[in-house]
């Protein structure tokens, strides 16, 4: 027994028990720690900062912090961030990104093709598509420059549906067709075998000068920018009215371009 305690204190009082603790709750140290032990007691009655006032009983009353906890629980508060999170729940918040996908297609990203010197060689790999994949146009091995529609799509090279061929060349020979600078499709073997006829200064067609001028080659379909979309067509840039515009459909097999009054 140390000297300290009084004389008067009963014999049947443990030593090791401090007088000024009550004896309802045991500790193991003879003095309270000045820091709080890292590992939590395995006491019935848990150790209870100063902050909160009262001794809750785990089983009726969660302990509080005066500050959010950084680790909810999940079963009763989700995490929510004051900063929208960088990886949104699938399940809720769908992810968008703000750039265009970077993914190949063998749809354009536009609607025409510009006659800037592109050329076709031959191979459902070096045709060209419409953006909805209905329409292709192509230049097969035997030099013949076809343009085929799909009642399902190209999205492969071929199609997924039934195949039709909506309009050709002729040609017989061609190793590579171009959309010309000068607005010109054409074809060619040794020399041009076959043209859409619709360059600027082909007679007839009244077009601006290139390359100020911008031709375009549309195929069929929904997605062409022609009046009349049950053709290919070229729109043709005019020098006069400036800002005028012609279009030259693909009607008949192997002729050149022409307009129309009525489109069927």
């Amino acid at each position: 027994i140390p000297s300290s305690i009084p004389s008067s204190i009963p014999s049947s009082i443990p030593s090791s028990i401090p007088s000024s603790s009550p004896s309802a709750i045991p500790s193991e140290s003879s003095q309270p720690s000045s820091q709080p032990s890292s590992q939590p007691s395995e006491s019935l009655k848990p150790s209870v900062s100063s902050s909160p006032s009262s001794q809750p009983s785990e089983s009726l009353e969660p302990t509080f912090s005066s500050q959010p906890s950084s680790q909810p629980s999940e079963s009763l508060v989700p995490s929510v961030s004051s900063q929208p999170s960088g990886q949104p729940s699938e399940s809720l918040v769908p992810s968008v990104s703000s750039q265009p996908s970077l993914e190949p297609s063998f749809a354009p990203s536009y609607a025409g093709f510009p006659m800037e010197g592109t050329q076709i060689f031959p191979g459902k790999a070096n045709a060209i598509y419409s953006p909805d994949n209905k329409y292709q146009l192509i230049l097969n091995n035997s030099g013949n420059l076809r343009l085929k529609s799909c009642t399902g799509t190209f999205s492969t090279g071929s199609c997924s549906g039934s195949s039709a061929v909506e309009w050709q060349s002729g040609t017989t020979g061609g190793t590579v067709a171009a959309l010309q600078v000068d607005g010109n499709l054409a074809v060619y073997a040794s020399s041009a075998i076959w043209s859409s006829g619709t360059c600027y200064n082909c007679n007839g067609i009244g077009g601006a000068p290139a390359p100020d001028a911008v031709y375009q080659l549309y195929l069929p379909g929904d997605t062409s920018s022609c009046p009349c979309k049950n053709y290919m067509c070229v729109v043709v840039d005019l020098a006069s009215p400036v800002g005028g515009k012609a279009y030259y459909y693909a009607v008949d097999n192997g002729t050149t371009f022409e307009t129309v009054t009525t489109c069927t």
